[in-house]
C-alpha cells in the first residue's frame, strides 16, 4: 500500500512534491516500515517479561494495556497513507476536470 502511495507521489506530474523531496520520503517510509513492527515487539515483550518477573497483577494488566495501545499506534501509522488518499480523492474529485486528472489520485 504505501509503495502505491510512493508510486502515486513519483507519478503525480505538475502538483508533486520534487524529485528529492519524495526520494527523502521514500526512504523514511521504509525505515518507518521495518522498524515499528520490530520495535513494538521489543517494547511489548519486554514490558511483559518484566511484568511477569515482578510477578503483581497489576503490573501484568498495565503492561497489556500498554501493548494494546502500542498496537493501535502501529495500526495507524500503517494505515495512515491510505487514509490521506481517501481524503483526497474526497476533497479534490474524480471528474475529468478535477485535480484528480492532473495529479491521478485514483491510482492511490
Amino acid at each position: 500500500m504505501i509503495d502505491r502511495f510512493i508510486m502515486f507521489l513519483r507519478n503525480c506530474g505538475d502538483c508533486a512534491l520534487p524529485c528529492d523531496t519524495i526520494d527523502f520520503l521514500q526512504k523514511w517510509v521504509t525505515i518507518i516500515r521495518i522498524v515499528a513492527p520490530i520495535l513494538t515487539i521489543a517494547l511489548i515483550s519486554k514490558d511483559i517479561f518484566t511484568a511477569a518477573a515482578a510477578g503483581k497483577d497489576d503490573d501484568m494488566k498495565k503492561a497489556q494495556r500498554t501493548a494494546l495501545i502500542r498496537i493501535i499506534v502501529l495500526v495507524i501509522i500503517f494505515f495512515t497513507p491510505a487514509v490521506v488518499s481517501i481524503i483526497m480523492n474526497l476533497a479534490f474529485g474524480s471528474g475529468p476536470d478535477a485535480l484528480s486528472a492532473k495529479c491521478d489520485f485514483a491510482r492511490f
